[in-house]
């Protein structure tokens, strides 16, 4: 290799015949040492094996034959020494981490900032990393390995290396939700998008879920767990280990009060109750943190609600409706709208009127509706039911017939929450209260209908 112009494809080959020689050559080492140190916990899910690869082994084993003419052992690590060293040689020579290192001879610990969090690392940590990514691609000669980790270090001097990485320098900031089931990548607008929690899994650890997911999917049902996403792109920093400030990034933007909106209007049109579980910001691939020697991790975190004993297993599971998905995408692309902020309210209380729950959830939602109707239509306060029945009939419905069919249904949704607000006074009162179920079904309805409609016209 012409050591006065580095020449990225020869130190890839270089790299990965040297990388290529050590994975054959420390097996037996390794095997000695999980004789001595206990073998990997072995995970196994329906057959398949997924114990974590062994990267702090491999960090610890190369660590100690570095160290092991001070311990007495040289004699032993010797061979795993004439493999190891090629590497770290062939490693210091690529540019962005030579600088990083520093000429101090025997140096090996350099800083790592993956957005707003630095680490030291070493490159025993690097070349384990570079197993593991070896490991999970499976192609036997490091080649795309080495191409990615070049990649991501070009990526840090501004030099664009997307299409190579794929979603390896990919970011995201995520809100996690629960009650609907998606099974692909769905486009939201203005840099949103939703996805199967399955697809995003590479870039969340599931132990941040364990006090807010329903039981079931802690044994892997996925099924109602989605994200929503804002995608961006990161380049890693690489400093010396003694550098004491890093590259300042912009504090992160909140992505939640969007997000949540954009669920109550998908919970509203999909007449499902959708629970918000957490939002995680920062979040990086497993894959490119293996890449780079690091540990993964996340940003900052918060929680919303649990469902813990809320979610029923066999319960018919809810599937994304295109139409409903495509009326609440259109009703959120213009929120910034003044008719929008003034329904801000009643998209709220449809919401929570679905996700209500306890012995008089039923009869607060049909309140809720209530509310929501006497919100958008605004009667006056004297015959409030009959004002209402003109009013939601009239925006609904042109045919007579259906006019009066929408009419009864405003009359009896409101004698039902007369009953509930003034209590069974009565033998008709007593007996309205247990059509609380079909007045909110139908009360919900026109509700739901009135607010997607009167916002279209709005927009328009």
């Amino acid at each position: 290799m012409n050591k006065q112009k580095f020449i990225a494809g020869e130190w890839v080959h270089n790299l990965a015949s040297a990388l290529v020689e050590l994975k054959k050559l420390q097996a037996p080492f390794l095997e000695n040492y999980w004789k001595q140190n206990s073998y990997p916990v072995q995970r196994l899910h329906n057959g398949r094996d997924e114990t974590p690869f062994h990267s702090d082994d491999l960090f610890h084993l190369y660590q100690m034959a570095l160290y092991s003419k001070r311990n007495g052992e040289d004699t032993y690590y010797k061979p795993l020494l004439a493999a190891l060293d090629p590497v770290r040689g062939l490693l210091r020579l690529h540019p962005i981490l030579a600088r990083a290192l520093g000429r101090m001879i025997g140096n090996d610990d350099f800083q790592v900032q993956i957005l707003g969090s630095s680490s030291l690392t070493t490159l025993s940590s690097l070349i384990g990393g570079l197993m593991e990514r070896e490991n999970e691609l499976s192609d036997g000669d490091f080649t795309q390995t080495l191409s990615e980790l070049n990649a991501l270090l070009e990526s840090s001097g501004n030099r664009d290396a997307n299409d190579l990485l794929g979603d390896l320098n990919r970011g995201y900031d995520v809100v996690v939700f629960h009650g609907l089931h998606l099974e692909e990548k769905l486009e939201i607008g203005d840099g949103f998008f939703m996805f199967p929690y399955e697809q995003v899994r590479d870039f969340i650890d599931e132990d941040l879920l364990k006090d807010v997911a329903p039981h079931e999917v802690k044994f892997r049902d996925w099924r109602l767990t989605g994200v929503v996403v804002r995608p961006y792109r990161w380049k890693p920093v690489f400093r010396d280990k003694y550098s004491l400030s890093g590259d300042q990034t912009e504090p992160p933007v909140m992505i939640e009060r969007d997000v949540l909106e954009f669920l109550d209007l998908l919970a509203i049109s999909h007449k499902v109750p959708i629970t918000y579980l957490m939002s995680i910001r920062e979040c990086v691939s497993r894959s490119a943190c293996s890449l780079l020697g690091q540990s993964h991790g996340q940003g900052g975190f918060s929680y919303g609600s649990s469902v813990l004993g809320k979610h029923y297993g066999f319960h018919k599971i809810p599937n994304i409706q295109s139409d409903a998905f495509d009326l609440a995408k259109s009703i959120f692309q213009g929120r910034k709208s003044p008719s929008y902020y003034e329904a801000a309210v009643v998209i709220r209380r449809l919401s929570e009127a679905l996700s209500r729950n306890g012995p008089f959830a039923l009869g607060d939602r049909v309140v809720d509706v209530a509310l929501t109707l006497e919100l958008m239509f605004k009667p006056n306060g004297r015959r409030t039911s009959q004002q209402l029945q003109e009013a939601v009939s009239n925006l609904l419905e042109n045919d007579e017939e259906e006019i009066e069919r929408v009419k009864n249904e405003i009359k009896h949704f409101y004698d039902v929450r007369s009953a509930i607000v003034h209590g069974p006074v009565d033998a008709k009162k007593k007996r309205l209260l247990a059509e609380c179920s079909r007045a909110f079904e139908n009360g919900f309805d026109v509700a739901r209908r009135s607010l997607f409609k009167k916002l279209h016209e709005s927009f328009d």
